[in-house]
C-alpha cells in the first residue's frame, strides 16, 4: 500500500500524477480512506459516506479537473461506497490498513500497489507509517512558495471552505507548514521524503528513488517527466508582499534554514 502526502500546495498532486502514470500503481485522489484506522467497521463505513457527501463535486479518480461530468462523479461515489461495504462486510472488528488495502486490491486486481493521496495524512503519520505493509512518500517544498500558493488558492475560493478557516494569512500558514515538517522529521526513518524543487529539476533521478523505495520497475515512469515544470520554484518573491515574506520568516525562518532553503 502507498500513501502520498505533504503540506497542502507542496506538490502532492504532481506526485499523484507521476505515480498514477506507473502501470503498477493505482491510487485514489484524496479519498481519505486511511484516516479511520482502528475504528469499528460500521464507523468506517459511516465515515466514508460522510466523506463522499462532503466531496460531492469531486472525484477520487485521476480526471481532467475541468471536465468532471455528473456520471464521473457518480462512478467515484459508487467506487468508494463499494470499498466501504467491502471492508465493513469482511471485518467485524476494528479496521486496519491491511483491511482497506485488501479492498482496494479487490477493486484494482491488476495493481501491485494501491493507496491514496491526501495532504492531511502528514499531520497524523504515526498510525500510517506503523502499518507493516504501508509505504509513505512525503513531498516537501520551500515554505515561502507553499504560503504563496496557498494564499492564491484562498483568493480563488478556498477561503469559503470551513476546513481552511483557521489558516487565512501568511503567518498561520507558515506555522502549519512548520508543524508538517516537524511531523515528518519525527518519522523520517519510516518514509521517503522528496523535495519538490529537486523533483522538478531532476525528475528521472527522483523517480528512480521512488521506484527503488516501492520495488517497482523505474521504466514504468517513462515519459512522466513531461508532466513536470519548475516555473513556480521561487515564485514567492513576486507573489508575497514584503510584509508577508517577513511574517513567513518570523514563523518559519529557523525551519527554512535547517532544511537548506535559506
Amino acid at each position: 500500500m502507498l500513501i502520498l502526502t505533504g503540506h497542502p500546495r507542496s506538490g502532492t498532486e504532481l506526485l499523484f500524477e507521476l505515480c498514477s502514470a506507473h502501470p503498477d500503481i493505482e491510487l485514489t485522489l484524496e479519498s481519505g480512506v486511511f484516516r479511520c484506522l482502528g475504528v469499528p467497521a460500521s464507523l468506517f463505513q459511516l465515515s466514508m459516506l460522510g466523506r463522499s457527501i462532503a466531496r460531492r463535486h469531486e472525484t477520487v479518480f485521476r480526471l481532467d479537473q475541468n471536465n468532471r461530468t455528473r456520471w464521473q462523479r457518480l462512478q467515484s461515489h459508487r467506487f468508494m461506497a463499494g470499498i466501504a461495504r467491502d471492508v465493513a462486510g469482511r471485518q467485524k472488528g476494528l479496521v486496519s490498513a491491511d483491511d482497506i488495502g485488501a479492498a482496494l486490491h479487490r477493486a484494482w486486481p491488476h495493481a501491485r500497489i494501491v493507496g491514496d493521496k491526501f495532504p492531511d495524512y502528514v499531520f497524523n503519520l504515526g498510525p500510517l507509517v506503523d502499518a507493516p505493509t504501508m509505504k509513505t512518500i512525503v513531498i516537501e517544498r520551500d515554505g515561502r512558495d507553499v504560503v504563496a500558493s496557498y494564499l492564491a488558492r484562498l483568493s480563488g475560493g478556498w477561503a469559503d471552505l470551513p476546513v481552511f478557516g483557521a489558516w487565512q494569512d501568511a503567518a498561520s500558514i507558515a506555522g502549519r507548514w512548520v508543524e508538517a515538517v516537524e511531523a515528518v522529521e519525527r518519522q523520517a526513518d519510516k518514509l521517503l521524503v522528496l523535495r519538490y524543487e529537486r523533483l522538478v529539476a531532476e525528475p528521472l533521478s527522483e523517480l528512480a528513488r521512488v521506484a527503488a523505495y516501492l520495488n517497482i520497475d523505474p521504466a514504468g515512469f517513462e515519459g512522466a517527466d513531461e508532466k513536470i515544470h519548475g516555473a513556480s520554484v521561487g515564485g514567492y518573491a513576486e507573489r508575497l508582499t514584503a510584509a508577508q515574506q517577513a511574517d513567513v520568516m518570523r514563523v518559519a525562518g529557523p525551519t527554512l534554514a535547517r532544511l537548506g532553503y535559506t
